[in-house]
């Protein structure tokens, strides 16, 4: 996944070097990349170090909420992708010729933007099954059982987040078929729409 994240971060790195795209347009497709990429590095080091899994994991549970952001962004970042691909040909020509990039495994971008999703998701779940095999009294288990519960957490406020978004969309589009000429009375960040 390291290794995955890295290679990400050496595709973002070629964007920069060939001006595809400008640094707000970069940070709007991979919000806090760089960031997961350092928390999960730190992670592996300290498995590979031979630090308890359940004391690794929750030890940095605080930091994983930095995925937050990243998870709800990514249909949107499919979505810019897109757009930004059909103006231009040379992001086009860039992104067809990812797949074959190092570390890329034959995969596109977009296989590479949900990675840090799929990855968030299943950390709790190992974290659970890790749990169940784990007797009472290890020295590890509160770690493992407080890390869990943390990381669920975590995927939770995504889930959350990702809900009260797509409700403001709604609103957003409501208010442009409604065809509103002061959007800014309609369109607040505390409203939702419900059904």
């Amino acid at each position: 996944y390291v290794a995955d994240l890295d290679a990400l971060e050496g595709v973002i790195g070629r964007i920069r070097e060939r001006k595809l795209l400008d640094e707000d347009k970069i940070n709007s497709l991979f919000p806090g990349i760089s960031i997961i990429r350092q928390l999960n590095t730190v992670l592996l080091q300290k498995l590979k170090a031979g630090e308890p899994v359940g004391k690794s994991f929750a030890r940095l549970a605080g930091f994983m909420k930095m995925y937050i952001a990243y998870c709800v962004n990514v249909p949107k970042a499919e979505e810019l992708l897109r757009q930004l691909a059909k103006g231009s040909n040379a992001l086009r020509s860039f992104l067809n010729d990812v797949p074959s990039l190092p570390g890329m495994h034959q995969l596109g971008i977009s296989d590479f933007l949900i990675k840090p999703v799929q990855r968030l998701c299943r950390y709790p779940l190992l974290l659970r099954e890790l749990l169940k095999l784990t007797p009472e009294d290890h020295a590890d288990y509160e770690e493992i059982k407080r890390a869990m519960n943390e990381l669920s957490k975590t995927l939770d406020a995504v889930n959350e987040r990702k809900r009260t978004d797509e409700q403001y969309d709604k609103v957003v589009q409501l208010a442009q078929q409604l065809d509103i000429e002061d959007k800014s009375t309609f369109i607040t960040p505390s409203r939702r729409f419900i059904k």
